[in-house]
């Protein structure tokens, strides 16, 4: 039988080390552990992952031949915004619990919620995440459309996550999941924005650049005194930009 876990306190850390789990904010102290990272890179899991993203945003890109992306089209529904909405909060799901599962002591079979997967934000700092989308034609920076994680700054750490701190993406993804009863209302370009810009961020989060978005760098040469890289020309977001100023990873030496 399933188990259900609360939202707070967290459960028992596991004995896994943090950068073993997700790449953010963490410093790589020698060349075999950039090595470890670009291998997590390049592994089917990430470009599983990638595809799935990519294919997704596609959908979005291509509806802007009818629906014009401004500010003021942020409530027009559409099928295909429905889709988006499922396709995206779906992986964002995938995905959280399996670094939920990475970093607790908890049964593979625990029933999980989006209450616990937002409490990752403790770790991974999404509230804080920030996109820009060059292909938007409005200021869209003057709205939280582009901040996926905002209702979370209401959140203390050090409570239970609450009905008010879940996203309204997520909202509407469990109205659309199961039917079209709240089409007209949830199937929103704003709800498809920001629910392709959690998982997008939760990608990054995760894998860092090289994989939904960034530059991929390959690890050619390394010593005490330096660092070599290549940079590989990879697919990758064509819709967001990361705006958030953080410490991503550090290598010794020069770039």
């Amino acid at each position: 039988m399933s188990r259900t876990i609360p939202s707070f306190p967290l459960p028992e850390r596991n004995n896994v080390p943090l950068n073993e789990i997700f790449y953010y904010n963490h410093i790589y102290g020698d060349f075999k552990e950039y090595e470890i990272v670009y291998r997590r890179k390049i592994s089917r899991e990430a470009a599983t992952i990638k595809n799935q993203y990519l294919g997704t945003e596609q959908i979005i890109i291509n509806s802007f031949q009818y629906v014009q992306p401004t500010v003021k089209n942020r409530s027009t529904t559409s099928v295909r915004f429905a889709t988006i909405i499922r396709e995206a909060s779906n992986l964002f799901e995938i995905l959280s619990r399996m670094i939920y599962n990475k970093l607790f002591n908890v049964q593979e079979n625990s029933n999980l919620d989006i209450k616990n997967f937002l409490t990752l934000d403790v770790f991974l700092n999404l509230r804080q995440g920030v996109l820009s989308a060059p292909l938007l034609q409005d200021d869209f920076s003057s709205s939280d459309i582009l901040q996926p994680f905002s209702s979370l700054d209401t959140w203390d750490r050090e409570s239970l996550i609450r009905k008010e701190h879940v996203p309204r993406w997520w909202k509407a993804y469990n109205k659309l999941k199961h039917d079209l009863l709240g089409f007209e209302e949830y199937a929103t370009f704003e709800n498809a924005l920001l629910s392709l810009g959690a998982v997008y961020l939760m990608i990054c989060r995760i894998y860092g650049d090289g994989v939904v978005g960034g530059k991929l760098e390959r690890p050619m040469f390394g010593n005490s005194f330096s660092t070599s890289f290549a940079h590989q020309v990879v697919p990758v977001s064509q819709l967001f930009i990361e705006d958030t100023d953080y410490k991503t990873i550090s290598i010794f030496g020069e770039r």
